[in-house]
């Protein structure tokens, strides 16, 4: 993913990735053993999980490490990770547990059954994402 633009279509993969854009960041932080992990940023304007799309109002920024064999993608806001052995299986993983948390956190009507984290992380959910929409 160091290209300037990614384009992927659903039949390449089955979250559906399109971003309008894709900015990636080269950043190096050395690991404890001195090795410094592949890192990246991109920058998400929408999300597809399965049937379901999600469509930003602004960018979100996704850290895209590799640290030894395990790939990991990070949302810092709304506090998303997923991580594999290989990127695109990470990715995936991201996505899936991006739409878990949409469903659980975001669309919970009651507040109070909510941990205060839980209500910090829906307020990001609400002003990160613009529409979702099921598609076929």
């Amino acid at each position: 993913m160091s290209e300037a633009t990614l384009q992927q279509t659903r039949n390449e993969h089955p979250t559906g990735l399109q971003p309008a854009g894709l900015t990636p960041t080269s950043e190096e932080k050395p690991t404890r053993r001195g090795r410094k992990p592949k890192q990246e940023t991109i920058h998400l304007t929408q999300l597809v999980y399965e049937n379901r799309e999600f469509t930003f109002a602004r960018e979100m920024p996704v850290t895209v490490t590799q640290k030894g064999k395990i790939w990991v993608y990070e949302a810092k806001e709304p506090n998303i990770v997923g991580y594999e052995e290989n990127k695109e299986d990470a990715f995936y993983a991201f996505t899936e547990t991006f739409d878990a948390c949409w469903e659980l956190i975001a669309c919970e009507r009651d507040d109070k059954k909510l941990t205060p984290r839980a209500q910090q992380m829906k307020t990001a959910f609400k002003s990160l994402v613009a529409n979702v929409r099921q598609i076929e």
